[in-house]
């Protein structure tokens, strides 16, 4: 069976994985999500070691593509803050010999009808759409999402159900 991981780079941001079949997904927790606020460093690449073996090596991740802004809008202290982040959790992902597809956030958020231009709602709401049967939080939204659009992207399903 294959996995299917979502990552939402950043402090506040998470990575979350899917089975083949998202429908039996109630409920997430340290199992299959991961809250990067709660976590240190260590427990973040211990998470993503448990959910290799726990998956037995089958498991691709799209990952949300990090660009530079520039200063005046993120500043540069949360620019680099992100840049670390970002580059932490693919090497976890590297090391870890799973596959990795970057997106654009324009591009998983168009493809899954969710275009939130900065608002966290559009896509909160979106995975309530999506998986009505899950509790998550709005830490966690993204990374569903894009956990979902990672499972659609490498099977080929078209983005407008789940199945």
């Amino acid at each position: 069976m294959s996995w299917y991981m979502g990552i939402d780079p950043g402090t506040s941001g998470a990575a979350l994985v899917l089975p083949e079949c998202p429908s039996v997904v109630t409920e997430l927790n340290q199992d299959n999500s991961c809250r990067f606020c709660k976590c240190t460093e260590k427990d973040i690449i211990e998470w993503f070691h448990k959910v290799c073996d726990r998956c037995g090596g089958d498991v691709k991740a799209v990952i949300e593509k990090v660009t530079p802004y520039p200063v005046q809008w993120r500043g540069s202290i949360a620019s680099f803050k992100l840049g670390v982040s970002y580059g932490f959790v693919r090497c976890c992902l590297l090391s870890n010999n799973i596959q990795i597809q970057p997106v654009r956030p324009q591009d998983w958020q168009s493809k899954m009808q969710c275009m939130s231009k900065g608002d966290k709602k559009v896509i909160r709401a979106r995975a309530q759409e999506l998986f009505p049967r899950c509790k998550f939080t709005v830490d966690t939204a993204d990374a569903l999402v894009i956990a979902e659009y990672c499972r659609r992207f490498f099977k080929g399903i078209g983005y407008d159900r789940v199945d």
